[in-house]
């Protein structure tokens, strides 16, 4: 099986929560070939014992262009892959898409979509709709919510399925915590759609410390972050496993002020560590998790201020 994970950023010391579950999906079922860009994807060697085809890119700078321009490179150059082997795409990124709708042949293509990107980003919208066309000639696509599976039916797709997530929540319940050490934390890529240039806006004024856990992005938007934060603000990098189940639990809130998810497994670990979750209102959130979670109207920073005050006090 051939899976494309092309899209990943160099600087990235993290998977997205989508390219997690199709490697958690599939790795320990198929002998797998992975392509990678060849700055970057240092996370998912570490996570398998795949075979690796690197695909020369030839910018290293970070620069968003730049990096765009890396994709178009390896959408083409992938397309020359020769491979008689079933296809993965791990998300809706072209440089994965364009070289599954070339190779695909006789074989089989699974394609993964996790959300759907809004109108108002233009660019990231056109970029995908472009993809959706070509995810028409996979055999399955797999997505983690019924909004989603509802728009690519309205749209002409047959062989659409729900796939279930689950968290490891019997590890998360070993890991114990004496006192707790944060106002509230927040677990996440650290790129805009999740919302981190909210954050400092969400914590002025406010006492305690606010835990920012996570990494990824472009290195730009991370370094405006921190300049827009206070001292009450604390970042302490990409976590996993044990280390990150007890700093959730060293919180008393968890605050996720993401404008775009297709399911957010942080969202799913918060809550199984017993953390009141607020949130902006995204209708995805009423299907997957019901009431469980505390939700604002979408760019509302005093009502989520309010909100977070209420729950920690």
């Amino acid at each position: 099986m051939l899976v494309f994970f092309n899209s990943l950023i160099p600087s990235s010391e993290m998977l997205s929560g989508g390219a997690q579950i199709v490697l958690e999906t599939i790795k320990e079922e198929y002998p797998l070939i992975i392509s990678l860009p060849s700055r970057g994807g240092y996370s998912v060697i570490k996570q398998t014992h795949a075979n690796y085809l690197f695909t020369r890119t030839p910018f290293k700078s970070n620069h968003p262009i730049l990096i765009f321009l890396n994709w178009v490179v390896m959408a083409i150059r992938c397309c020359r892959f020769s491979v008689n082997e079933d296809i993965v795409t791990s998300g809706d990124y072209f440089c994965d898409t364009i070289p599954a709708f070339f190779l695909k042949g006789r074989n089989k293509w699974i394609a993964y979509l996790f959300h759907i990107m809004p109108r108002k980003r233009i660019i990231s919208y056109l970029i995908q709709q472009f993809s959706l066309l070509l995810m028409k000639r996979a055999n399955t696509v797999v997505v983690f919510n019924p909004l989603v599976k509802e728009y690519l039916m309205n749209r002409g797709f047959k062989n659409v399925y729900i796939q279930e997530v689950n968290i490891d929540e019997e590890a998360i319940k070993k890991v114990k915590v004496k006192d707790k050490v944060y106002e509230a934390c927040f677990l996440g890529r650290l790129s805009p759609s999740k919302g981190i240039f909210d954050l400092p806006k969400i914590w002025k004024d406010m006492e305690g410390k606010l835990l920012i856990i996570g990494g990824g992005g472009f290195i730009r938007d991370v370094m405006r972050l921190k300049k827009m934060c206070n001292e009450n603000i604390i970042f302490v990098g990409h976590k996993e496993g044990e280390e990150k189940y007890r700093l959730l639990k060293q919180s008393k809130l968890f605050i996720f002020p993401s404008y775009e998810e297709g399911l957010s497994l942080t969202i799913k670990e918060a809550l199984a560590c017993d953390l009141p979750v607020i949130a902006w209102d995204l209708p995805v959130y009423k299907g997957l998790y019901g009431n469980k979670l505390i939700t604002v109207p979408i760019g509302d920073i005093e009502v989520f201020k309010r909100k977070v005050k209420q729950c920690v006090s």
